[in-house]
């Protein structure tokens, strides 16, 4: 079960940093820091 947890949390991650990507001008790098920056 926590397998399924960690997969979906990672999985939401990285669907909010495609859509920060596709619908802003931030770059990947740029979204990189704020993860590690929040994280």
């Amino acid at each position: 079960m926590d397998l399924l947890k960690a997969f979906i949390v990672g999985g939401l991650i990285c669907v909010v940093g495609q859509i920060l990507i596709d619908k802003t001008k931030l770059t990947p790098a740029r979204i990189m820091v704020g993860y590690v920056t929040i994280g």
